[in-house]
Parts: C-alpha cells; sequence; structure tokens
C-alpha cells in the first residue's frame, strides 16, 4: 500500500499532485489545473495516467482535464456527486465515505461542503494524507462560496478530527500570506511565530511550505482554533460559540490586505 506522491507547482501557486501506488503503478493527478506540466511529471516519472481525481469544480482544479483525456482517453474521472453536474467529463462519482482503490491504496471521501457545495478531500488512513483542495490551507482556510459559515466550520473540524500525523496536501501555497493574517489575531501563540519561521526559510531556499500536519494546523491554524482565549479576546467576542468566532475570522480574513 506505499504510495508516492509527486508534488509540483502550477500556474501561481496551485499545487498538483501525481499519485502512484507502488505496489502496482497506478496513477492518479488530483485537480490538474493545466494539462502541459502533468504530462511533463508523467513523462519525466515514466507513468501512465490512469485517473483523475477532482476535489472541486474551480477552473484552477479542472481547467486541465479535457486536455489531458484528449491525449488519454482511457483515463477516468473521479469526483463527488455535485447536483450541478459542474465536473467535466466525470465518469466515477463517489459518495461521502466511499472507498476508491488507486491500484492497492485506498481512498475515503470526505464531502466537506463550504467552498462549495460538494467540495471533498481524497483520504488514505494508511498512507497518512489527505489531498483536500481549497477547503483547509497551511495556516488558512478557502474561502465561503456556497456554504454557510456553520458548514464550513463542520468540514474543518472534520479534518481536524483526523489523526495529528496526517500529512494534508492543500491546493495552494499560501502559508506565508495566511501567517500575516493568522498574526494579527493570535500574535502571541509561540507555534504560529515557529511556523512562520520554518515556512520563510522553506521559501528562501525554493521549498514548498506544503504539506503540513494535521497537529500542527491545530497548534497555530487560527480557523482551527476557535476556542482560543486570545483569539476571542482581540476580535471582542468571548462569549461567542465557536462557529460564530469562525464566522468572524472568516470575514475579517476576507478583507485583510498583507
Amino acid at each position: 500500500m506505499a504510495l508516492k506522491v509527486i508534488q509540483f507547482l502550477v500556474l501561481d501557486d496551485n499545487y498538483n499532485y501525481l499519485l502512484v501506488d507502488e505496489d502496482t503503478g497506478k496513477s492518479a493527478v488530483v485537480d490538474p489545473s493545466v494539462a502541459l506540466p502533468t504530462m511533463r511529471v508523467l513523462q519525466e516519472n515514466d507513468v501512465k495516467l490512469d485517473y483523475i481525481f477532482h476535489t472541486h469544480h474551480h477552473y484552477d482544479h479542472v481547467d486541465g482535464n479535457p486536455p489531458l483525456l484528449k491525449t488519454f482517453p482511457d483515463v477516468k474521472v473521479v469526483g463527488p456527486k455535485d447536483p450541478e453536474n459542474r465536473f467535466p467529463n466525470i465518469s466515477i462519482e463517489l459518495d461521502e465515505g466511499e472507498v476508491f482503490e488507486l491500484g492497492n491504496t485506498k481512498f475515503e471521501l470526505m464531502v466537506l461542503p463550504g467552498h462549495t457545495i460538494s467540495h471533498c478531500a481524497y483520504y488514505s488512513k494508511e498512507n497518512k494524507v489527505v489531498f483536500c483542495g481549497d477547503v483547509l490551507f497551511s495556516l488558512g482556510c478557502g474561502k465561503i462560496f456556497e456554504g454557510s459559515y456553520e458548514t464550513m466550520y463542520n468540514s474543518l473540524q472534520r479534518i481536524a478530527g483526523l489523526p495529528d500525523d496526517t500529512q494534508i496536501y492543500c491546493a495552494h501555497e499560501y502559508t506565508i500570506d495566511n501567517a500575516a493574517f493568522a498574526m494579527t489575531v493570535e500574535p502571541d501563540n509561540p507555534e504560529l511565530h515557529a511556523r512562520l519561521a520554518q515556512a520563510e526559510e522553506l521559501q528562501d531556499q525554493g521549498i514548498p511550505t506544503v504539506p503540513s500536519l494535521v497537529g500542527e494546523e491545530k497548534k497555530a491554524n487560527p480557523f482551527l482554533r476557535c476556542f482560543s482565549d486570545e483569539i476571542r479576546t482581540r476580535l471582542d467576542a468571548k462569549d461567542a460559540t465557536d462557529v460564530e468566532i469562525f464566522e468572524k475570522l472568516r470575514r475579517k480574513k476576507d478583507n485583510f490586505k498583507a
């Protein structure tokens, strides 16, 4: 059940992932934004593409799908069921909790609405990885386009409920920008300072700050820390519910300029 993850940057800040089940050679690319980088990575690693995994329907996650299928017509497109059928060329639709087998690697589909109504993540318990698109970012979370604040909060809590050593492969390189916002609401958090210093060092070396770990995010990501007394004090909302704190944080982040 060994899984190889090949991470590559596309567009300005999107991460795409080529997943290879090392037992069988079966492969999938997660959220191909554009086709040519995926083709290059396939060639460099001598891998035949079998599947495309989509987390949600936004253009910077699906636009590579049609040209890839022109080149690889036998590839199957995997994604969650969407009420508006917005995933191009989808051939395998999965329900919440359904398991998809990439060779010998099992992925559980987690439906995590909020960013979009049918947004999902692919979780491999055995390999301790989750590919979560735009739901949870390193030190941040996605904008809410189609869900409610409560829906998004609950989706984030599901990721936070995964084992602490689970690697979070999100879809964008936003860590340093997210840290700038986090510093405005919890500046006395030493874990946040350590994460920012680490991210700056990695970026200076041209190394991705993604993936992070669930345990790390719970210690420093403000959107997973709605219980924090410091955050509540700075938001002047000590007696608010966690969902109300989350809404205040998300609204504040929507208007934040570093």
